[in-house]
């Protein structure tokens, strides 16, 4: 009796998740709670059910979902990993077009605007499907509205507005291309003419550049320092003049470089002002 026990169970066959049948794990579950927007439920629920179904052809699509779920809960590297993966295994175009889409956008939201900007690029060079490349243009004039690359910015969302006039973002991109073309024309410091004025008058490019208290303390160095310079040359005071005379020469040639550095900062500072701006009127492409 033992051994037909034991013979009989020799002959079932080793369980296997893609066998196993399991009425409570069903895709319209995650899809669900993707659809109301509870991204990490819906993730959870994605990788439950494509454990116990490997083999469910529609894997590329649910795996894509699985990478929007990252994307959307701004786990970037781990959308990012997901998509290509599908991108690499799919031969459906639609999806592979909305996927690199997605990746684009995960590099953007990373703050990696030249790979963003390289995908992008892909998908508008030879468009398969219009709402997709007016969003990939629309992101790739994003990418470089972040880089404050104004002028590429202007000319890819005006490009955005002629090339998809019928396009949700057409009115958007025609607004932000004129927002663009204005931050050309925002006021800026000259760094050339502040090294200029702190070589005439030390300390004088600073106070241009909106530093004044820095540009007095280097005024005030540079006059004190060459006054003891001075001073130790009259009363024939080698090593005193050497070391005035250096220090003096140390905080003349820094003030230049100082006046330089602080007017590429001003310009900086008020193009990230104007940027911000933007970005609290116009919403970025959503994740």
């Amino acid at each position: 009796m033992l051994e037909l026990v034991l013979t009989l169970f020799l002959l079932i066959p080793p369980l296997n998740p893609s066998t196993i049948q399991h009425p409570g794990i069903v895709v319209e579950l995650p899809n669900r709670l993707f659809d109301e927007g509870d991204f990490h439920a819906a993730l959870i629920e994605y990788k439950r059910y494509l454990h116990y179904n490997p083999n469910d052809p529609r894997r590329p699509y649910l795996e894509y979902r699985m990478g929007l779920c990252y994307l959307r809960t701004g786990r970037y590297e781990e959308a990012e990993k997901v998509l290509r993966s599908v991108a690499q295994r799919t031969s459906d175009d639609r999806l592979r077009q909305e996927v690199d889409l997605a990746l684009a956008k995960a590099l953007f939201w990373d703050d990696r605007y030249d790979s963003a900007k390289f995908i992008a690029r892909r998908l508008t060079s030879h468009p398969l499907y219009a709402d997709i490349a007016a969003q990939s243009l629309y992101l790739s004039a994003w990418c470089s509205l972040n880089e404050m690359d104004w002028g590429e910015a202007t000319i890819k969302f005006r490009r955005a507005a002629d090339l998809y006039p019928d396009h949700p973002i057409s009115e958007k991109s025609s607004l932000l291309a004129e927002e663009s073309l204005k931050a050309l024309s925002l006021p800026r410091k000259s760094p050339d003419l502040a090294r200029i004025l702190s070589a005439v008058m030390p300390g004088s490019g600073l106070i241009y550049c909106g530093e004044g208290i820095r540009g007095i303390g280097y005024m005030a160095g540079n006059l004190i320092t060459l006054f003891l310079a001075t001073r130790a040359a009259l009363e024939g005071d080698g090593l005193n003049l050497f070391i005035m005379g250096g220090t003096w020469a140390w905080i003349y040639l820094r003030g230049i470089r100082a006046s330089y550095e602080a007017a590429l900062r001003y310009n900086e500072e008020a193009e990230r002002r104007y940027l911000n701006s933007l970005k609290s009127r116009f919403t970025p492409p959503d994740p």
